[in-house]
């Protein structure tokens, strides 16, 4: 296929025409070209002004940079003069008072510093704990200030399965409590209350105040190993739940638990207790104690795990004081009621029990008779 120039297209288009028609064709043909030459050579003169104009810009760019240059000069030397002694007004002795006092603004600054450190500390190890335990039916926004044993003031917010609030829990304090042999942590919050909706609920087991708090929550962990929350948040925690030292070493555990299952197995009528694990005596106390409630069969009905238990003489029988622990009943684990249990043996020969040299019931020392005069 042959393309033809704009030239020879107008040749073959005169060609093509008649001869009347020549002279006005070509001169149609020629202003048309006139025309575009005319366009052609303004784009042209525009163009050339346009890198014109770039480069005069360049050009004063290039004589910017030359004229900093020229500005960097360098700067004259500086030295400067201490004098060789300090000024005589310094010397003047300080009020021993004075630094004393500046001192202990200084400390108090510090230690408070460090309070409010330890503060957050706590509030991040509580939240951390709660979702290692998955707890996620509370949601832990404010834990205040850590105090001897506790921390507060306490603000949750109580979630459903799905993660939506369905109220708030308020308390003045909040303090924990472990038991090792129950594997199970207690969140004790005192002095609040429960929000839900509209409605303020104060919790039970004490007077309330204006502010409408009173009472103590407890709120239960199960299958809670409670080593973690003591590693982490020990202020939080009382002394006998920090103490490790369970076995004094005064009782050969294996002949005692025999024989305080010698004595409850004596006392069957329905059923009976037996000791089925002990860890140790500590004073009169026995530590990490797993106790048994067995049916008349021999078959176990339910098994009660204590941190600690005391043998209480009553004057009627005997008492099994349970405490820092739980109750588990068809697999069922409930903690103890306000962190106590007690088991009353009212058939149990108290002068049999004291006999058998139990900690906690030593023979009674009758008072000396005064002779008669």
């Amino acid at each position: 296929m042959t393309v033809l120039t704009p030239f020879a297209a107008s040749l073959l288009t005169l060609a093509l025409l008649g001869p009347a028609d020549d002279c006005a064709a070509l001169r149609a043909r020629v202003a048309e070209l006139e025309n575009e030459v005319i366009a052609l050579r303004s784009e042209v003169a525009a163009a050339n002004e346009s890198r014109l104009a770039r480069e005069q810009e360049f050009l004063r760019f290039t004589q910017g940079i030359a004229a900093l240059q020229s500005l960097a000069l360098p700067l004259p030397p500086f030295t400067p003069r201490t004098p060789a002694e300090r000024p005589k007004i310094l010397d003047v002795p300080i009020d021993p008072a004075l630094a004393a006092a500046a001192a202990g603004v200084e400390r108090d600054a510090t230690a408070r510093s460090t309070s409010l450190e330890r503060d957050r500390a706590v509030f991040s190890s509580l939240r951390m704990l709660l979702a290692a335990e998955q707890v996620t039916s509370l949601d832990l926004l404010e834990s205040g200030q850590v105090h001897d044993d506790w921390v507060g003031p306490v603000v949750m917010r109580v979630l459903d399965d799905r993660g939506r609030p369905l109220g708030s829990i308020a308390a003045e304090r909040m303090r924990l409590e472990a038991s090792r042999a129950a594997r199970m942590i207690t969140i004790v919050l005192e002095q609040g209350y429960e929000r839900r909706g509209n409605e303020k609920v104060a919790f039970e087991g004490g007077p309330v105040d204006s502010t409408g708090r009173g009472g103590v929550r407890r709120i239960a962990l199960p299958d809670c190993d409670p080593l973690p929350w003591i590693e982490h948040v020990p202020e939080l925690f009382k002394a006998v739940d920090l103490d490790r030292s369970i076995d004094d070493g005064r009782y050969d555990l294996g002949a005692l638990r025999a024989t305080l299952n010698q004595l409850l197995k004596a006392e069957a009528a329905s059923g009976w207790y037996r000791v089925h694990g002990l860890g140790g005596v500590q004073g009169n106390v026995l530590r990490d104690v797993a106790l048994d409630r067995l049916d008349k069969f021999g078959y176990v009905e339910s098994r009660y795990f204590a941190d600690r238990l005391s043998i209480l003489r009553e004057t009627s029988g005997v008492q099994l004081s349970l405490e820092g622990g739980s109750h588990v009943r068809r697999s069922q684990k409930a903690p103890f009621l306000d962190g106590r249990c007690r088991i009353f043996l009212p058939r149990a020969d108290i002068a049999v029990w004291e006999k058998a040299g139990l900690p906690g019931l030593k023979p009674a020392v009758e008072a000396p008779v005064a002779p008669v005069k």
